[in-house]
């Protein structure tokens, strides 16, 4: 659904997108975030700019989705061969790498693909060397953007230099030396940046050390149940988990990973460094509150190092000829039967309606501003400034007006602040709606201030609405928007609302009702 429905998630539009926008490419190019470069999801932006903007999430999924494919294409060039000789052992590990769990905030996400780009550059670094020279240039790239794009590369750069000393007499020799020195290169400016710039988020508050107890089940969660049973497994399953547990899941953990320093897999050691060398400096260096952890939602991208590492293991305990064998089979099971499909259970995510928020806003006078809100909702948005005098007819203007009125309901309008959002004012509207016409939900909704039209977020179906309502016959959706109360400004305004049909192919415009903003309201900055 990320790439049929694409959207801005986070940092995408936040920081990536605005930035740009704002700033210019070469300007953001080089500009720090948290702390360190993050350069591919920069060049990403600038080439999303050379595009239609409508297009840009687009651009942004499928360069992560690209990213994120990478290392099935590694695992079957038979580059791999060494770790994994057998054709269904290629296969299960690329089943379980498209359906590992506990992976919803790397999942063909641009803001979070320095952690693909990582088991990227794992891979590039445990495999066979390029054969042909354009191959060996182009992967030496790579490794140099990667090294680029956040701090892992300080991280894989001991296995690197560890490649140097074990090739050092074989053909390899220069491969591993180049890999290392650019590598090294990427670590030596990032390590620069992170002691230089500053990388803690103004609203993380200090707070008391963790208790044994909440330490252990922090990582036995996510570290294990997370991976085993999935997030959404693991909340049901294990609403709360007592020490037993705790401890249960923290020792099968640390079996896994003795088996496979061991047995001296020479791919699993790596990941199994690789995923131990994240948890830890996530605790070192927390971007937040650390007993926000104690909810198994919280923060997978800090361990998606660890569950892969789990779930291969328990895939090589699978493959073992003796008693193994039954522990892997006892642990696949409730991975294949519960982790794996409660995590990928398809959820109906709002919409924020990018193209129906572009066509508005290339609508607008020269010089004017259009807030767009992104994914997560409670990130507030980013907002457009139109630089060009041309202008389009609104969307609503080209659609079919209909008689009669929607199946319709909204709240009151209210006022909302964030500090996420630049403390800035903003008048939320939600509510429900259906079509009235083929009686299914609502193909949109579009808050009309003073003839000037907001498309809102939606996408959130639900029957139960019916009994708030009063009429079982509809399927209703939610719908919500946030407008910055500088781009509607104090005085006395008209609301309305146009909720679209099904197909969208033409609205019921619902009467509207006047508000009033204060210029206190306009001002006020909250805490």
């Amino acid at each position: 659904m990320r790439l049929l429905r694409p959207q801005f998630f986070a940092e995408d539009g936040l920081v990536f997108f605005q930035q740009l926008h704002d700033g210019g490419f070469w300007r953001t190019l080089v500009s720090p975030t948290a702390g360190y470069l993050n350069t591919v999801p920069r060049l990403v932006a600038g080439a999303a700019l050379a595009l239609p903007l409508a297009w840009s999430p687009l651009v942004y999924a499928v360069a992560a989705f690209l990213v994120q494919a990478a290392p099935l294409g590694y695992l079957f060039s038979g580059r791999l061969r060494r770790h994994l000789p057998d054709r269904r052992l290629q296969a299960l590990a690329a089943a379980v790498y498209v359906a590992v769990p506990n992976s919803y905030e790397t999942y063909v996400t641009l803001t979070n693909i320095q952690w693909n780009l990582a088991l990227v550059a794992l891979v590039i670094l445990i495999a066979e060397p390029p054969a042909g020279r354009w191959a060996w240039v182009l992967e030496a790239a790579f490794l140099g953007v990667f090294s680029l794009t956040g701090p892992l590369c300080m991280i894989l750069l001991p296995l690197a230099l560890f490649n140097v000393r074990s090739r050092w007499n074989d053909a390899a020799k220069p491969w591993s030396i180049a890999c290392a020195c650019v590598l090294a290169g990427g670590a030596a400016v990032q390590a620069l940046l992170l002691v230089t710039t500053p990388r803690v988020t103004p609203w993380l508050r200090p707070e008391a050390p963790l208790s044994p107890q909440e330490l252990m089940k922090i990582l036995s969660v996510h570290v294990f149940y997370n991976s085993i049973l999935g997030i959404r497994g693991t909340m049901r399953a294990l609403p709360s988990l007592g020490g037993a547990l705790q401890a249960a899941g923290m020792v099968a953990a640390l079996l896994l990973a003795l088996f496979v320093v061991v047995r001296r897999h020479r791919a699993l050691v790596p990941l199994l460094l690789l995923a131990a060398a994240t948890v830890f400096l996530s605790f070192l260096f927390p971007v937040s509150g650390l007993r926000e952890w104690l909810q198994p939602g919280f923060g997978p991208r800090y361990y998606t190092y660890a569950t892969l590492f789990i779930l291969y293991a328990v895939l090589l305990l699978v493959c073992q000829n003796n008693f193994l064998r039954l522990a892997g089979v006892l642990l696949a099971l409730p991975a294949l039967g519960v982790g794996i499909p409660s995590d990928f259970i398809h959820v109906r995510r709002s919409d924020t309606a990018w193209p129906d928020q572009v066509a508005v806003f290339e609508s607008l006078p020269q010089g004017a501003s259009f807030f767009v809100p992104i994914q997560p909702l409670d990130y507030g948005g980013i907002e457009l400034r139109k630089r060009t005098p041309e202008r389009a007819a609104s969307p609503l203007a080209q659609a079919r007006k209909l008689e009669g009125r929607p199946a319709c309901a909204a709240y009151p309008p209210a006022l909302a602040s964030s500090p996420l959002w630049g403390r800035r004012m903003f008048l939320r509207l939600s509510g429900w709606a259906a079509d009235t016409e083929s009686g299914k939900a609502a193909g949109g909704v579009w808050v009309v201030i003073d003839d000037r039209p907001f498309p809102a977020i939606y996408g959130q179906e639900d029957w139960s609405v019916e009994t708030s309502l009063g009429d079982p016959r509809y399927r209703y959706t939610g719908f919500s928007r946030l407008i910055p109360l500088e781009e509607i400004g104090a005085g006395r305004h008209r609301l309305s609302l146009a909720v679209l049909t099904h197909d969208r192919s033409g609205y019921y415009l619902v009467p509207g009702e006047d508000f009033n903003v204060s210029p206190y309201d306009l001002t006020f900055r909250g805490e």
